[in-house]
């Protein structure tokens, strides 16, 4: 996290989190003056639930709603949305063009899948059917929150809204999100900016861990109401990169809990043995209370006035008083497979990812997971904080210190502020970059392609290396174009910036050399790149042993180099030079980064064809290469040192097609080309008077 400017006094920044059953919404000048805001029940978390009324325009969300929604006998004066689920439709909805997905009904969207016609939410509003967008109620939604942001204020400017969304989001997911934001009055004025949901809880108090001069592996569990989520970060020489993010719909969330009660009560309580509860969503609400207050509790009650059940022996409707009772140790005994199946998820995150990454020397696996950011309502529970703490006894558990930072459940609106607070925040209606990389980021090679190093949809902040190999026989400079977008050529993306004129040693650039150079982009959407290191060695074929096949690297064209008679005057600057930009200079409005992706879609099969056809003639080219080898072997047509550089050739190139998956037919096409140039000039392409390249053709 490279902060660029501390924050002032007069920038008033808002954080909100949507979740999947509750929304909130945080403010503040300053860190030490973040507020939650309370709704006008003293209320820090707003239910997620809307009720438009059948006979006028009237709409009501959040607490009055949850109210009309729980009653218990319903009032058909209104209609009564709940928003659960809203994510994962509007995830489906935006993933399915090709109708090859289907969305399972569940518990958390079955209210609106019942209502899903065309894409779009039946309700009944003022007196006739009409059918809205997600958007529009999720619109609803901010300008509720939006009107509180304003009560609480007096109408004072936002300067920047961060927004919380789930990490599977992609780019239409979130351009929803950001013009719910823009139409909102209260926010048009604002810089926009959205961000994964565990970034904004963990950020907090990654921050205050970011002077460290270790490597530290931070896991970030966060435990809602509808689903749980692992997050894994690494902290490395100044910047935190996410990993891994997984969630886990079969566990569940915080609902499962609250379903265990319900299931217990309706089998277990005396006044309703043979009986059946009508309506569960009253005894469910209930149950929710016990639940939470247990969190702070050792016994708990609640009274349940009205409770219409029916007996199950003479089939008449009854009206009962209840008196819910439950202790904590009960209450862990009821709940304790639910809380083995969220210890075996988190253990076999943490687990997986440590055996993918054990070649990596820089992490200490003996210490393994140095920090917990606990995140959500359901680790308020001394159960899953006690559960934390023995999947990793050596590690800190953060977030559940409810003075320092607030209630786990309303961190992410929390985490959104202090975001915008450390962050060098310029006004500005669109972000072309969010918490995924919306387009990609890499360098120009010398046949004019784009070399993606860190892709499209990668987590920011990110950190990733290309290594590049490249013949500098008497070349003593090199440039670095460095490019973002979709297209395989550069000519189709944003030029950023150049990395000029990078001396090389000429004593030593006489064949092969390497350069390492690193690509990172920061929470402040810093883009920075340099050159890490520079290796050179001579350029010879040396066929690799069967044993060094899997460490070998074949050779890789891949920049434009300058010999010093095209340099005018140039400014010479020995490595590591480093060129940085921030990404936001490069604003892309909406309608235009709509219309790259759209490109890059319409031409991903045209150039995975052409890409799969220029592969294939490489491989021909390969093979019948040896078959020509093996004939002139045979018939002793050439001597032992030919025959030896012809097939380390060809092996070569069948490491290359193995070890160099591509997205471009360019790079076949210029490895078929060198490869025949190469078979020319050594006479191999001839045998029994046919031409190779005509059979290969």
């Amino acid at each position: 996290m490279i902060i660029t400017s501390q924050p002032t006094t007069n920038q008033l920044s808002v954080g909100i989190q949507v979740g999947s059953t509750n929304c909130a919404v945080a403010l503040g000048y300053t860190e030490s003056s973040i507020h939650i805001i309370p709704n006008q029940y003293g209320n820090t978390t707003i239910p997620l639930i809307i009720a438009f009324s059948k006979t006028d325009n009237t709409v009501i969300v959040g607490e009055e709603a949850s109210y009309l929604c729980y009653r218990e006998s319903p009032d058909d004066q209104y209609d009564i949305i709940n928003l659960n689920g809203w994510k994962e439709i509007l995830d489906y909805l935006f993933d399915n063009a090709k109708g090859d997905r289907q969305l399972e009904m569940n518990e958390n969207n079955e209210s609106l899948l019942s209502r899903l016609v065309d894409g779009k939410i039946k309700i009944r509003w003022y007196g006739v059917d009409q059918y809205k967008e997600i958007a529009d109620l999720l619109q609803l939604v901010v300008d509720h929150l939006a009107e509180m942001v304003n009560l609480f204020t007096g109408n004072k400017r936002v300067m920047t809204v961060c927004f919380a969304v789930p990490h599977y989001f992609g780019d239409g997911q979130r351009r929803v999100v950001k013009e719910c934001l823009a139409e909102s009055p209260t926010f048009q004025q604002s810089s926009l900016f959205v961000r994964n949901e565990m970034t904004m809880t963990c950020y907090p108090h990654l921050y205050h861990k970011r002077n460290s001069s270790e490597i530290i592996c931070i896991v970030g569990y966060n435990a809602g109401e509808s689903y749980t989520s692992v997050t894994l970060f690494l902290y490395d020489e100044g910047i935190y990169e996410m990993l891994e993010d997984h969630q886990n719909k079969p566990i569940g969330g915080g609902k499962r809990f609250t379903q265990a009660l319900v299931d217990y009560f309706c089998l277990n309580h005396p006044m309703l043995q043979g009986k059946k509860v009508l309506r569960k969503k009253r005894l469910f609400r209930a149950c929710k209370y016990l639940k939470e207050s247990l969190s702070t509790m050792l016994n708990s009650e609640r009274e349940l006035d009205c409770l219409l059940v029916l007996d199950c022996k003479s089939g008449k409707e009854e009206v009962l008083d209840l008196q819910l009772t439950m202790s904590r140790a009960k209450f862990e005994d009821l709940t304790r497979n639910i809380v083995r199946e969220h210890r075996e998820f988190i253990e076999s995150i943490v687990d997986q990812w440590q055996i993918k990454n054990l070649d990596n020397k820089n992490i200490n696996y003996n210490t393994k997971i140095s920090y917990i950011v606990a995140g959500g309502g359901m680790t308020n529970m001394p159960c899953i904080r006690t559960m934390l703490k023995g999947s990793f006894p050596q590690a800190s558990l953060l977030g559940v210190d409810t003075k320092s930072y607030g209630d786990p459940s309303v961190m992410p609106s929390y985490g959104g502020v202090s975001i915008m607070m450390h962050s060098l925040a310029q006004p500005q209606q669109w972000v072309g970059f969010s918490d995924y990389t919306s387009l990609g980021v890499g360098y120009e090679a010398n046949d004019g392609s784009m070399i993606q190093v860190i892709p499209r949809n990668s987590f920011i902040p990110s950190s990733r290396s290309a290594q590049i190999v490249m013949d500098t026989n008497n070349t003593p400079y090199f440039n670095l174009n460095i490019y973002y977008g979709q297209r395989s050529l550069v000519k189709d993306n944003f030029y950023i910036g150049s990395l000029n004129y990078i001396k090389l040693d000429e004593t030593k650039s006489k064949g092969e050399t390497t350069i390492n150079v690193k690509f990172q982009i920061g929470i402040d959407y810093q883009l920075k790149v340099w050159v890490d290191s520079i290796d050179y060695h001579d350029f010879t074929y040396i066929s690799p042993s069967e044993s060094d096949t899997e460490k070998w690297s074949p050779p890789r064209t891949t920049l434009k180099c300058y010999n010093q008679g095209e340099i005018m005057d140039p400014v010479v600057v020995d490595y590591p030079d480093e060129f940085i930009t921030n990404i936001d200079k490069f604003k892309i409005d909406i309608p235009m980064l709509e219309n790259l992706i759209t490109q890059a879609e319409l031409y991903n099969d045209r150039d995975l064809e052409n890409c799969n056809n220029a592969k294939n003639m490489l491989k021909k080219l390969v093979y019948r290469g040896r078959e020509v080898l093996e004939s002139k072997v045979s018939q002793e047509e050439i001597d032992q040192p030919t025959m030896i550089t012809v097939e380390t050739l060809l092996n070569q190139s069948l490491y290359w097609l193995v070890d160099n998956p591509s997205l471009f037919a360019i790079d076949y096409e210029l490895r078929h080309d060198r490869l025949t140039e190469q078979l020319t000039y050594l006479d191999c392409l001839k045998t029994k008077g046919e031409l190779l390249l005509e059979e290969v053709d």
